[in-house]
Formats: C-alpha cells, structure tokens, sequence
C-alpha cells in the first residue's frame, strides 16, 4: 500500500515548495491538512476528488491511515513525485471539491475538471480527454500537454504546451441553436419532452456510438465510461 501522511497545507507548502503560481491557495487553506504521498504513486483505477466521504475514517482507512478523522480536515492530496492512474481523474461536482496537485508527470485516461483546483507541474499525458464543466475550478497543467480531444466549457483551463488531436471551445465552437426535440420514458413510465444540444458536428466522428448528446460527453466522463473510440485516441499526438 503506497505511504501517505497528513500535514497542514502551510507545512506542505512550505516544505516542498508548493505556494508559487497557481498554489497561492494553499496559504488560504493553511490550517487545513493535505494528504501527501512522497514519491511516485501508481493507482490502477480512478483518483475521485469529491465531497462527500471524503477524509472521514473509511476514507482515511484505504490510504492506510488510522487517525481520529475528527482531528483534522482533509483539504486535498498533494504527490511528491509522478502520477500514473490507470484510470481517470474525476472531480464530478461544479461546485467545488478537494485539491489535486502533482509536482512531476501526470498519466491518466481523462480528467473531468469540474469545481476543484487541479495542478500538475510536469508533464500530462492524457489518452483520451481532457473535459471541463461549470466555471468553478481551475485546471492548471503546466507542462506538455499531449491527448485526444481538449474540451474548455466555461471553465479556467491551461496547459504549458498543448498538443490535442481536437481542441474545443464551447464558448466559440458549441451551436446554441444546434438542439434536437426528443422524448424520454421516466420511471413512472410517463413519456417527458426535451430538448437536447446535440453532438457538434466536429466531434461527431471522435466519438462512441453511446454518445447521443453534447452532455453526454460530461456525464460519460465523470461516470468513468469512454467517449472518445480507439480509432481516434490512436490518432493522438505522439
């Protein structure tokens, strides 16, 4: 089980360097706790930076850590080192969640950036997406940045040197009048209308056959299922 220990953010920050640039934040969570793995940290699955659950003693117990989940408050994970996912990192909620900050490379099949801070000072390779949602969060990615598709949707993102197969923009690329009139079977079993912002027509051949909506690009993401199909993640940028 990979090492972790529990320190104030202000001893975290000041320890390795963490309060420059996009880390002013840390000084704001001073007398908070960071969850910090020195080292590189390989984890097969996905890295969830979501309320709630988080830092209380279940929690606690699958990073191999026993302490009174009541003497502290878990701001966020800091790694000392590279992060390899075998999965993805998703911060699922809008409106906020724990921070990320990776000091080396980051590797993972996606992020969803929703309403967290997420940084990695060194390089990302992203197989499939890079996908944000909502203007709360930032995404800051400060080195290389190689992936499939790099989707900003309201949302504060920024990568060092960015090489996408497609980048897009919702507020130049989406086509606000581009809806589709549809109707769905509720669980009571009554038949309810809606409309729905369609797939834009730049993506369309990127994408899996599940994808029927443009909010199924997010919602597929955070559910951790794949939006993009093997043809086009093999296109990437090498």
């Amino acid at each position: 089980m990979p090492q972790f220990s529990v320190m104030t953010c202000a001893e975290a920050a000041e320890r390795f360097g963490l309060s420059s640039s996009s880390m002013n934040y840390l000084r704001d969570l001073s007398s908070h706790h960071v969850l910090v793995h020195e080292g590189d940290w390989h984890l097969d699955g996905s890295l969830v930076l979501d309320w709630p659950g988080w830092g209380d003693a279940a929690w606690l117990a699958g990073f191999g850590l026993h302490e009174d989940a009541q003497a502290f408050d878990i701001a966020g994970i800091a790694v000392i080192g590279d992060l390899r996912l075998g999965g993805s990192v998703l911060n699922i909620n809008k409106e906020g969640g724990p921070f990320l900050v990776v000091t080396g490379n980051l590797t993972a099949r996606a992020i969803a950036s929703g309403g967290a801070t997420i940084t990695a000072h060194g390089d990302a390779d992203i197989a499939e997406a890079v996908v944000s949602c909502y203007n709360h969060g930032e995404l800051w990615l400060k080195g290389r940045v190689r992936t499939t598709l790099w989707l900003q949707d309201e949302h504060m993102m920024s990568a060092g040197k960015l090489e996408a197969l497609v980048r897009f923009d919702a507020r130049q690329d989406l086509d606000s009048e581009d809806y589709e009139e549809v109707f769905r079977t509720m669980p009571d079993g009554s038949e309810q209308y809606f409309e729905v912002q369609n797939v834009p027509e730049s993506l369309r051949a990127l994408v899996v056959p599940e994808v029927l909506a443009y909010q199924d690009l997010w919602e597929r993401v955070c559910a951790d299922h794949p939006i993009l199909t093997d043809v086009a993640i093999a296109r990437r940028p090498a």
